[in-house]
């Protein structure tokens, strides 16, 4: 099963971002658009997770959430991912030092129980869009251009294991990420 651990947007934040994505859909921006219900922040992308590592993880997760609390992360900025001419939209901003301590442990832990981990920096983002137009001039989206983008704040209470299933015939070319396990992150301030 091909799994990430991730934080979901609060409702605020949802809405935020879909009145922005209806903002450059409006103003002629070519993507391919991510569901909402797939909107979420990686904080560590695990692949194709074994069975044998399934419940080792679970406990990792529960043991490490207690240890921190709920996250915040101010989303200021779109961007492409992972690069300038990336295919990728997403909503992003730079993590607070209680969030890079929370996705450092458990990548450290995700690295210890033996599963791959990838080592590229760490930088936090909603993934809006993907299969973007790589020629941006004619798009009437200055707010894309600029990188300025006037959102909200994630505030995330719980760590949920993701599951990726395929495409359906429903939803052609859209993986779903379907909530396979949750903890809460009920540790104190740091």
């Amino acid at each position: 099963m091909r799994c990430f651990l991730g934080l979901p947007p609060d409702s605020g934040l949802v809405t935020t971002l879909r009145q922005q994505v209806e903002r450059w859909q409006q103003a002629g921006l070519q993507a391919r658009w991510v569901p909402e219900r797939n909107w979420h922040l990686t904080l560590v992308f695990l692949g194709d997770l074994p069975p044998a590592a399934q419940a080792p993880l679970m406990a990792l997760c529960q043991q490490i959430c207690a240890q921190h609390p709920a996250q915040t992360l101010p989303i200021t900025r779109a961007g492409r991912f992972p690069n300038r001419q990336g295919r990728f939209l997403v909503a992003e901003g730079d993590a607070p030092p209680a969030l890079a301590a929370l996705r450092a442990q458990l990548a450290e832990g995700c690295r210890q129980l033996g599963l791959a981990v990838e080592t590229r920096p760490f930088r936090p983002h909603i993934t809006l869009a993907r299969d973007l137009a790589h020629d941006l001039a004619h798009a009437s989206a200055p707010d894309l251009v600029t990188g300025t983008l006037h959102t909200d704040t994630l505030h995330a209470d719980t760590l949920i294991l993701y599951q990726s299933l395929p495409p359906s015939a429903a939803q052609p070319g859209t993986p779903v990420y379907q909530p396979v396990a949750h903890w809460p992150l009920t540790g104190d301030a740091l």
